[in-house]
């Protein structure tokens, strides 16, 4: 028996309700009583109405076109040669109907157009045959191994479907038209008890009988359905070529009844489940917009805790920079207040301290644009310019132990980001080279520009790359693809949380560019931000702040 995956949305793969099941039920005892109850007026003539047949027919064959259509189109989803079977159950009783509509005797024609009334017995014959073995063929293979199709044959497996239900229908009013002579003679004066006598309409009381076994088990939504189906397929066939014997008898109308109600529980059962499918399409998106919400502020929260954190791990080595500057002014003053007479000493005294003062407010600056918590706009700028007004945050996260060099290239052209945004992942690249370089070691903090070999993605342009380059332990392929995944990090445990790179993917994405990663084991690390040269007129834009999460 097949496994039933709970979660599936279509109805071959979904188990029945309590209400598919109560529903299917009242269908077949609704069926069965209804003919309990016509049987004994089966026979009882009733008056012949002209439009009935081209009417019930175009109906039967509009309801068996459209399953049979959403049938093929779930086989070409799931691809269950299962499903391909019921469809094609449906598409061969689409083209049986139409040629047992064009040979009915008045309805296009006194004698019908493909004959009389020997071909429109033998079609409704091959056509009350041909659906229920083609259900056997489906029961058969639903849950066995022969069932799924590969999912480049799908199509293939389709058409193939499609091409032969088609050509056995043809084949089908081919026999009962062209071989109406060789074929034993059904109705006499309008009665078609021979189609009894004979042995037809029991054998296919049989073989619909053998669906309704095969279906016993009704393991999903589609089962039960066609259970119900061969159902009322069996009464139908049992009160119109059985018990009843001539055209426009009661048995004849209830046998269409029931044919028509056979035709719309398939197709109704996959326009309720696919109006719950949509529903719950509903519910998801109106979720995913409430998750996107929550992440687009989550984003800017995580994006002023990476800066605040970043600030925090600048504040031991900023203080003695402070320090020294402290000194250095508290120094000159105190020198002026002991000899305030010495013009020449007191204004050199005075420059040393205002000097240093500057030096102070300009750190002090850059502190407070690193780490203010509003929102941010992309502005134009000089990465030269920024980088080496940078320089004095940049110096204390390299440490005491590792040279930072700048290689500046001239005539880079302007770009447009975020100032702190770009200082703060110029930052996180530097703290990771530290980590990864040994005593000693350099890094070197370059620009360039880029015309070919971009990454892949980024539309051909002018684009500024700003690299950090390291001459470290270096990085695996398989941690070069992680390395930009959030809270991935190889630092030990308490030493780093795995959103430095994480942080520097999502700027440069937001920024319009990329970045990439060029890295062997041994041989150091070069990460590089692509960022697309500012135009003249560039409009400003809203600020998307970056936390790395990405696809």
């Amino acid at each position: 028996m097949a496994v039933v995956n709970a979660d599936a949305s279509l109805i071959e793969d979904l188990p029945p309700s309590r209400m598919d099941g109560r529903l299917a039920r009242i269908a077949i005892w609704t069926s069965l009583l209804g003919l309990g109850v016509m049987t004994p007026f089966a026979q009882v003539k009733l008056p012949h109405v002209p439009a009935f047949i081209p009417a019930y027919e175009a109906a039967l064959a509009i309801n068996d076109l459209i399953t049979a259509v959403l049938l093929y189109t779930q086989a070409v989803r799931t691809g269950r040669r299962s499903v391909l079977f019921a469809a094609s159950a449906y598409l061969y009783c689409t083209i049986v109907i139409i040629g047992h509509a064009l040979s009915f005797p008045g309805v296009f024609a006194p004698a019908g157009l493909l004959g009389g009334d020997q071909v429109t017995a033998w079609l409704y014959i091959f056509w009350h045959f041909g659906f229920p073995v083609a259900i056997l063929g489906y029961a058969f293979l639903a849950g066995s191994r022969w069932d799924a199709v590969a999912g480049p044959g799908r199509g293939r497996a389709v058409g193939a479907a499609v091409l032969t239900a088609t050509l056995l229908a043809l084949t089908a009013i081919s026999v009962c038209t062209l071989g109406e002579v060789w074929l034993p003679v059904l109705v006499i004066n309008g009665d078609y008890s021979r189609v009894t006598s004979l042995g037809i309409s029991p054998a296919i009381v049989a073989v619909t009988v053998a669906g309704i076994v095969s279906l016993r088990h009704r393991r999903t939504v589609l089962d039960i359905w066609l259970h119900a189906v061969l159902w009322v397929w069996l009464a139908d066939v049992s009160l119109s070529a059985i018990i009843g014997s001539v055209r426009f008898d009661l048995g004849w109308y209830g046998g269409r009844l029931f044919g028509f109600m056979a035709a719309t529980f398939v197709l109704i059962s996959l326009l309720v489940e696919a109006n719950k499918l949509y529903a719950r399409l509903a519910a998801s998106l109106a979720l995913a917009g409430a998750r996107n919400t929550e992440l687009v502020q989550s984003r800017s929260e995580l994006a002023r805790a990476q800066r605040m954190d970043a600030v925090g791990q600048l504040t031991a080595g900023v203080a003695h920079d402070f320090n020294n500057l402290l000194t250095a002014i508290l120094g000159a003053l105190d020198m002026i207040v002991r000899k305030p007479g010495d013009q020449q000493r007191v204004v050199q005294l005075a420059g040393h301290a205002s000097r240093a003062a500057l030096r102070g407010a300009r750190l002090v600056s850059q502190l407070m644009t690193f780490s203010r918590q509003q929102n941010l706009n992309p502005e134009t700028i000089d990465p030269n310019t920024t980088l080496r007004e940078f320089e004095t945050l940049a110096t204390h996260p390299a440490g005491a132990s590792v040279r930072l060099v700048f290689s500046l290239g001239a005539g880079v052209p302007a770009i447009r980001v975020d100032t702190s945004e770009f200082q703060a992942a110029i930052l996180n690249l530097v703290t990771n080279a530290r980590d990864a370089s040994p005593d000693q070691g350099i890094i070197t903090i370059a620009t360039r520009m880029a015309h070919d070999r971009l990454p892949p993605h980024l539309p051909v342009a002018t684009y500024v790359v700003v690299s950090v380059t390291d001459r470290g332990m270096g990085m695996s392929a398989e941690t070069q693809a992680k390395a930009f995944e959030p809270f991935f990090t190889t630092k030990p445990v308490g030493a780093g949380t795995g959103l430095g790179l994480s942080q520097v993917y999502g700027f440069a994405h937001s920024a319009g560019g990329a970045v990439v990663i060029t890295s062997s084991p041994g041989e150091g690390t070069t990460v590089e931000l692509f960022f697309p040269q500012a135009t003249a007129h560039a409009p400003a834009m809203a600020h998307i702040a970056s936390t790395g999460v990405h696809a």
